[in-house]
């Protein structure tokens, strides 16, 4: 599918339902309090996706996935009527490695590393898929991958 198909599909899923106000309460304006708590910055060119529920706001990077280079691919932003309930940031390393053990009918995908913050508890929930399977680990750990990929 092309890249300009691919925005005009996704324009048309984010706009059913005119979720611009939650897109603007949980996008790029947050930018300075994610920098503060530690979390990563939303990019202004991300692709918003608007669940159904109207309760979690999926953004992608619109950069293609490439061997040999980690990058940030997805922002997730989940809330309630209180407010945020979380924040979820995934990374590829770059590599394609063997995903048996983490799932027999998939072969092969993305070494990738999930980001969790949860706010009520301010606590996180951090998890590496690689071809050692999918683990749980710390914060320290998966900020020590993102050094190591060389991530911010």
């Amino acid at each position: 599918m092309s890249s300009k198909l691919y925005l005009a599909l996704m324009f048309l899923v984010t706009s059913c339902g005119n979720k611009s106000d939650e897109l603007e309460s949980y996008g790029v304006s947050l930018n300075d309090d994610r920098e503060a708590a530690g979390l990563p910055k939303l990019q202004s060119d991300w692709v918003p996706i608007v669940s159904f529920s109207g309760k979690q706001i999926t953004w992608n990077s619109p950069r293609e996935f490439t061997k040999g280079i980690p990058q940030h691919t997805q922002k997730v932003v989940t809330w309630n009527e209180a407010g945020i309930v979380s924040e979820q940031d995934t990374f590829i390393s770059g590599e394609w490695v063997s995903l048996v053990r983490v799932d027999p009918d998939s072969s092969y995908g993305w070494e990738e590393l999930v980001m969790r913050f949860i706010f009520e508890n301010q606590s996180w929930e951090c998890f590496w898929k690689s071809d050692k399977g999918l683990k749980v680990i710390s914060k320290s750990k998966a900020q020590e991958l993102k050094v190591k990929w060389k991530l911010k």
